[in-house]
């Protein structure tokens, strides 16, 4: 497998015939992520992200592959977390893009040249959770002192309803159908 530092790659260059392909290795330095207002560190694992590049019918499928750990705040409590991901995208890159649509077309190729960090920057991205947290049953900050409720347990008041919602109790719903609409109790 070829190594390599180039953040881009040039499709022309590679003489690839119709069913054949290449592999190679390229050193990363992935961009930080910015999600939800908090910046994340991506530190690749190994020596960088695999590349595989097959010529196919019409066109070329780039893939990338890398392993990395992604440094940041938890999403509920703002500890330092260390998220490890397996990131994977593959784009399809036509012979002919021309005759495509410019929407059907990979933001990460411009003719011919496919962007490696942007690319791989993108999987690493879509292969993070949803929420990035410290644990899976992070109990977060108490929205009302601050403190972090997974080191001890605060004396603030839970209220059982958003007070933006307390003119619904006005309206009578729970007393017109029966039922507690509102799941407070009164």
């Amino acid at each position: 497998m070829a190594r390599t530092t180039s953040p881009s790659l040039d499709l022309r260059e590679l003489p690839l015939n119709s069913g054949e392909r290449t592999e190679r290795v390229v050193a990363i330095e992935p961009y930080p992520i910015f999600l939800g207002g908090q910046r994340y560190q991506v530190v690749p694992q190994g020596e960088g992200a695999e590349v595989v590049i097959e010529r196919l019918s019409g066109g070329y499928l780039v893939t990338v592959a890398m392993e990395a750990s992604v440094f940041g705040a938890c999403y509920r409590c703002l500890r330092e977390l260390e998220q490890q991901v397996e990131a994977r995208q593959q784009e399809f890159v036509p012979s002919n893009p021309e005759k495509w649509d410019e929407d059907d077309i990979s933001p990460f190729i411009d003719d011919f040249v496919v962007d490696l960090v942007g690319l791989t920057r993108e999987a690493v991205i879509l292969a993070l959770p949803e929420k990035l947290l410290c644990r899976e049953d992070c109990l977060g900050l108490c929205p009302h002192c601050g403190k972090d409720r997974n080191l001890d347990e605060c004396s603030c008041e839970v209220e059982q309803l958003d007070p933006r919602w307390e003119k619904l109790k006005e309206l009578g719903l729970s007393e017109a159908t029966g039922d507690n609409v509102l799941g407070v109790e009164d």
